[in-house]
């Protein structure tokens, strides 16, 4: 996928390039909830629970984004390094990077739930 990772400025850019992956993939799983909350049927009755089911998505989508984040930059970069103190160093970066891509979904995400209107699936997912 990507080229082998064995001189200092290939490995600064495997490590630029990491954060830059992450971003993209927090802001695919902020898309992915905003579907899925969207997807949602209200569950009507006297106790609405469908607040509930999106909140759980809520933050089971946060810990895929964690996971997915680590598990692509497993893949895309760690298996390409070929000096063993880079690997060492960039198992850091590749912590970092997924917990950073975590944080800002729920970052994000808390921030458009809280914009939302009263009665609106996404503003269920934290009701106020």
């Amino acid at each position: 996928m990507f080229s082998p990772i064995k001189t200092m400025p290939a490995f600064k850019q495997a490590i630029m390039s990491t954060y830059i992956y992450d971003i993209i993939i927090a802001v695919i799983f902020i898309v992915a909830l905003i579907i899925v909350a969207n997807m949602i049927s209200w569950s009507g009755g006297k106790v609405e629970t469908s607040g509930k089911t999106r909140r759980v998505w809520y933050w089971s989508l946060a810990f895929l984004t964690l996971i997915a984040a680590i598990v692509f930059n497993f893949f895309a970069f760690y298996k390409q390094i070929g000096v063993p103190t880079f690997k060492a160093e960039y198992v850091l970066h590749m912590a970092l990077g997924g917990i950073a891509a975590s944080i800002i979904y729920m970052v994000v995400l808390y921030v458009i739930i809280k914009t939302q209107k009263t009665k609106s699936k996404l503003a269920s997912i934290f009701a106020k």
